[in-house]
């Protein structure tokens, strides 16, 4: 059974997005949302969070993806690398 605390804050305070056209970054970033809260709900907090802490930056590299991917592609493997990038 997973336990998932009652109130999980997270804060992105920035999210770069090189290589894709400014007008689907509102997408991707709902769709990091989407994808990071599903993740969250169905996996739980990883240990390095369960109790209070700023990770303060976390890098990820992706490849094989583009533009072309679609905003809720991108959005969703952007989150799962961010997930597991947070010890998840």
């Amino acid at each position: 059974m997973v336990m998932v605390p009652e109130h999980v804050e997270l804060v992105i305070e920035e999210l770069i997005l090189e290589g894709f056209p400014s007008e689907q970054r509102g997408g991707i970033r709902l769709a990091v949302e989407r994808e990071l809260g599903r993740l969250l709900l169905e996996h739980g907090l990883p240990q390095t969070l369960r109790q209070e802490a700023d990770i303060g930056r976390l890098e990820v590299g992706m490849t094989g993806l583009d533009a072309g991917s679609g905003v809720d592609v991108i959005g969703a493997r952007l989150a799962r690398a961010l997930y597991g990038g947070m010890g998840g």
